[in-house]
């Protein structure tokens, strides 16, 4: 049987089920959700990190999308319960360091876990034309032994994100990218420029704003 969890609804008769695995910064997210039609559903444990069987609680029978939490803890089980509840899901994980080109350059500000910081630390070495950006560690605030050493990465404390109008932008786009995926919209054009579905005066475009691996699985590209 399911635990009890603290679930905040919004919209309680939309036709679509997008849970969010924590609250997110302002409320622009949840209306432009609950405009198009979906019901809401905010979890509310004192967790930072949910576990895989209370995603699994979250997600249920029917679930058309989940925001929040898609990083080191979606593997195959949570991506075959998302699939299974009539959802889609798009991995964004970082690609082995091993396939990457030598001269790439690879930033992390999402979670810690995301990378393998032992074996970065070797590929960092063996390749000194790859370089790393990182806010986030493996065991924050510590990092793996000779991380700090390396002259090709960059470590700055877990601050990147910090701002009220960042946060919020972040809630807006990951919203924003479900939806997409539920419409069926393509992808945006240029995903360094998301202004346009920021815009709090207008209504976004009809896209998703950044699917990262949006080539890889063939997804088609707005023309706006």
């Amino acid at each position: 049987m399911a635990k009890p969890m603290a679930i905040e609804v919004y919209n309680p008769n939309g036709k679509y089920r997008v849970v969010s695995t924590k609250p997110m910064p302002g409320t622009r997210w949840i209306n432009l959700l609950v405009d198009q039609g979906c019901r809401v559903e905010i979890c509310h444990l004192k967790k930072t990190i949910l576990s895989v069987e209370d995603i699994i609680d979250l997600i249920g029978n029917k679930c058309d999308g989940v925001i929040g939490q898609l990083t080191e803890d979606w593997g195959e089980t949570l991506f075959s319960a998302l699939s299974k509840a009539g959802g889609k899901a798009f991995s964004n994980m970082a690609e082995r360091l091993a396939m990457m080109k030598k001269e790439a350059i690879l930033v992390n500000c999402s979670r810690g876990p995301v990378i393998d910081e032992v074996a970065l630390v070797d590929h960092l070495r063996e390749n000194p034309m790859f370089r790393v950006g990182l806010d986030v560690f493996e065991e924050e605030p510590f990092m793996k032994p000779g991380l700090a050493d390396m002259k090709n990465a960059i470590v700055v404390p877990h601050i990147a994100s910090a701002s009220k109008w960042t946060r919020e932008g972040m809630a807006t786009l990951a919203a924003l990218n479900v939806l997409g995926r539920i419409k069926g919209y393509p992808i945006w054009s240029d995903p360094n420029r998301v202004d346009p579905f920021l815009n709090e005066n207008a209504s976004p475009p009809n896209a998703s704003p950044s699917i990262v691996n949006s080539k890889a699985l063939g997804l088609p590209v707005s023309k706006l």
